[in-house]
């Protein structure tokens, strides 16, 4: 079993478009700031402040029941519960479903006041969590598969391997049948600062938004 890791939300910084050379290496780290900080296992609060909706609170639940992607490579058991998460979350709508993001990630994430004095407080993000995160995103959002390394976002440190290609691989680790998720790569690593989830919710939502529109035909009267 891999050892649960915590990173740094302090960190966070979109990194923007990467260069459009192909890779070199068979192993690539999607770019992000390196965080200076050394990760310390963090005590999860579930309880909420306020109550949520059912639906917003039943995929909560779903997807931290999901196990973690980076403790277990994913069986056909688990591929068709990531698959009923995602057909969960696409009845609901898409700021329900932002939300139901939002309040996992504040679940999941603890403010360190012990461990360093009140002007350097660093709040850090279970490692599991962000990882179920990273699946469930690709599951549920209807986005291009592939798209030019100069039009690439990172919003994590998650480290992939590549196959030499031009393109970069968006649904990465998650492998798709038009909606369907058919298998699921296995984790190979991940360095620098925290998963910026809610950063990657909005970039797929803009490319879902693209990806959907139909092209207008426009006709030449005669």
């Amino acid at each position: 079993m891999k050892t649960k890791r915590y990173t740094s939300l302090a960190g966070i910084m979109l990194t923007g478009a990467l260069g459009c050379s192909q890779p070199t290496s068979s192993f690539e780290k999607e770019p992000i700031a390196n965080s200076t900080y050394t990760p310390v296992k963090a005590t999860i609060d579930d309880k909420l402040v306020s109550p949520l909706a059912p639906e917003i609170e039943c995929s909560i639940n779903r997807i931290h029941s999901l196990p973690a992607w980076n403790e277990k490579r994913y069986d056909a058991k688990d591929i068709a519960e990531l698959n009923a998460i995602a057909s969960e979350l696409r009845q609901l709508q898409h700021s329900h479903v932002l939300k139901v993001f939002q309040e996992y990630l504040k679940r999941h994430t603890k403010v360190l006041q012990d461990t360093l004095p009140p002007h350097e407080k660093i709040s850090i993000l279970d490692h599991d969590a962000e990882s179920r995160l990273y699946v469930v995103m690709r599951a549920y959002f209807n986005i291009p598969d592939h798209t030019c390394y100069c039009y690439a976002k990172s919003f994590g440190g998650w480290i992939r391997n590549v196959s030499g290609t031009h393109f970069y691989d968006l649904h990465w680790p998650v492998q798709k049948n038009k909606e369907k998720v058919i298998g699921v790569a296995e984790y190979q690593g991940y360095s620098g600062a925290s998963y910026d989830a809610i950063g990657e919710f909005e970039y797929f939502s803009n490319l879902e938004e693209l990806h959907n529109v139909k092209p207008i035909i426009r006709r030449e009267k005669r």
